[in-house]
């Protein structure tokens, strides 16, 4: 059974992208946004090239090359993604009003690494808080 709102991922990009997000070290999160970018874009996800993305540095270059090809094809594509994502939207705007253009892909890419970052930090966080409780801990 599809669930209506995943329509659009077939069975075996939705099986990839559930591998990829129960993924724990910290290069396979970023091999993990990269991939959940690329397929919320539309974009087949190149495993190799996603394989070689070890530092935030060419996570960033990445995020920026998706973001400048997304902006060329399908600019609402790229605000929903943004939107999905949870980016801030008054940042986006600012970004995209940039005195200088060229910036803007850039900034955007930031942006989706600083929320793809609280968002891991979130998920530590919350695992580690809850492996030491049990069930007689619930308990009143």
């Amino acid at each position: 059974m599809t669930l209506p709102c995943l329509a659009w991922v077939s069975t075996k990009r939705w099986h990839d992208f559930v591998t990829y997000y129960s993924m724990t070290t910290e290069v396979d999160w970023m091999h993990q946004a990269l991939h959940r970018m690329a397929l919320l874009g539309d974009m087949e996800p190149d495993e190799a090239a996603i394989r070689q993305v070890n530092t935030r540095e060419q996570l960033l270059a990445k995020l920026e090359e998706m973001v400048v090809w997304l902006m060329n094809k399908d600019l609402e594509k790229l605000l929903w993604i943004l939107y999905r994502i949870d980016v801030d939207e008054q940042r986006i705007k600012q970004a995209l009003a940039a005195e200088m253009p060229e910036k803007g892909p850039r900034l955007i890419a930031e942006m989706i690494l600083e929320r793809e970052e609280q968002k891991e930090q979130y998920r530590k966080q919350f695992s580690q808080s809850t492996k030491g409780e049990t069930d007689t801990d619930l308990l009143l």
